[in-house]
C-alpha cells in the first residue's frame, strides 16, 4: 500500500506531509467534528509538502491516496 508509506504528522496548525513514493499524492483534510473536508491538496513525488491549515484547534482525519491506495491517520492541530 503506497499511501501507507506516507509519513502524515502535525505542527502546530500546519500538517507535514512526507511523501517517499515515486507517484505523487493527493491530502484531504477532514474536521473529525463535522465531516467537513476543509483541504483538498497534491502531494508531489518524493517530497515533503507543508499544509497551513489555519483553522480552529481539533482533531482532524487525513485522508491521504497515492494512486489507487487510501489511508486514514488521525491528527491534533492546536
Amino acid at each position: 500500500n503506497k499511501a501507507k508509506n506516507v509519513n502524515v504528522y502535525s505542527h502546530h496548525k500546519k500538517i507535514m506531509v512526507n511523501n517517499p513514493n515515486k507517484q505523487k499524492g493527493r491530502i484531504k483534510v477532514i474536521n473529525a467534528r463535522t465531516g467537513k473536508v476543509i483541504k483538498d491538496v497534491p502531494v508531489a513525488a518524493e517530497t515533503t509538502t507543508t499544509i497551513d491549515t489555519n483553522t480552529q484547534a481539533g482533531t482532524y482525519v487525513i485522508v491521504t491516496t497515492v494512486d489507487v491506495d487510501t489511508t486514514n491517520t488521525t491528527v491534533f492541530l492546536e
